[in-house]
């Protein structure tokens, strides 16, 4: 799934621009443990981004469910 192209282009521009392949940093790490760390499950969101670096706004068109730091988690 994380590797769907949709049309001409990957589905998730991290893999499209080879950024899926750098080490997570430290912040989007930390964010990502308190998500798994959680008692509940963020409201089933599947997804999560930055909205300072996104480049997208299909992702930001998704319902957002809560914002950790800086990352917003979305289903």
């Amino acid at each position: 799934m994380i590797h769907e192209v949709v049309g001409d282009a990957y589905a998730f521009s991290p893999v499209q621009n080879g950024e899926i392949n750098n080490p997570a940093s430290v912040e989007s790490t930390q964010a990502v443990e308190q998500a798994l760390n959680r008692e509940d499950t963020l409201n089933q969101s599947i997804y999560f981004y930055n909205p300072e670096i996104a480049t997208d706004d299909w992702i930001q068109s998704r319902e957002t469910v809560e914002t950790i730091g800086n990352h917003v988690f979305a289903k």
